[in-house]
């Protein structure tokens, strides 16, 4: 079920439905579903089939693998359920972590708390202060953002694996959209406090998380063309996010971030 709702594109007043079989080799899953536009419904059906296949390997369950067609997907190795849900295991798969060292990220594992909600929690509303990022270890929350009319509209549904609050953590800015969970959730959270000695120890952490802040902002379709597309915008936006982190974290010498190396193949150690 899972699964299924964090697909974007499922209609969300008709709840899927589930059927469970079993028969002399496997366990079978036979799940009905509404879509927004039937135009699309290969496309949908590869994306169920993808969420599905990612909540199972995350769940330390091994697909069947007698039928005739296969849907593979690169990046998830088999593994048991205490793996799959380790902390560690969820930070090596975030690109957002990918400049921490293993002994950053295994140090940062241990400072995650845990959290559990229940169908239809409020995680955070929109516009709450924050310094913290979730990351979703087990169930589907929505991403709700209030127009200028004073509607609330579901924009995005976020599924196991997937992490928010970003923004929130490294600049302190105020929650972007609320958070409401539609099944039954358990999720890490990663405050400042938690993040500090990273941002402190490592000029050069700090310099990669802001130019990754920056892409993840110019990707987003909420920009306009002429800012997304412009090189003295990007290197003003990544100064921004250098300068914003660096002053929410209270880094004294702020100069030691000037020139520091942004290429991918320098590593994420302190200098």
């Amino acid at each position: 079920m899972d699964a299924v709702l964090s697909v974007n594109g499922i209609v969300k007043s008709a709840d899927p439905t589930i059927r469970f079989e079993l028969n002399e080799w496997a366990a079978v899953f036979i799940i009905f579903y509404c879509l927004d536009d039937y135009d699309l419904k290969f496309y949908y059906r590869s994306q169920v089939y993808e969420q599905c296949w990612i909540h199972l390997c995350r769940s330390g369950v091994r697909p069947a693998v007698q039928r005739q067609e296969l849907y593979l997907y690169n990046g998830l190795e088999e593994r048991s359920i205490e793996d799959a849900r380790r902390p560690i295991t969820l930070l090596n798969e975030i690109d957002l972590f990918m400049y921490l060292t293993e002994d950053m990220k295994e140090e940062l594992s241990q400072r995650m708390h845990l959290h559990h909600f229940m169908a239809n929690d409020i995680v955070f509303k929109q516009g709450d202060e924050g310094d913290s990022l979730f990351i979703i270890r087990e169930g589907v929350v929505g991403v709700w953002i209030k127009m200028e009319s004073g509607d609330a509209i579901e924009v995005a549904r976020l599924g196991a694996g997937s992490f928010f609050g970003e923004m929130a953590l490294l600049t302190g800015e105020p929650r972007t959209a609320s958070i409401i969970t539609k099944t039954e959730t358990f999720m890490y959270e990663i405050t400042k406090t938690d993040f500090a000695p990273i941002i402190e120890s490592s000029p050069k952490t700090a310099q990669k998380l802001s130019h990754e802040l920056t892409q993840r902002n110019l990707n987003s379709e909420f920009l306009e063309d002429e800012y997304r597309n412009s090189q003295l915008n990007k290197d003003d936006l990544n100064n921004h996010f250098l300068n914003r982190i660096v002053n929410f974290f209270g880094v004294k010498k702020q100069q030691n971030y000037a020139g520091v190396d942004l290429s991918d193949d320098a590593d994420g150690d302190g200098d």
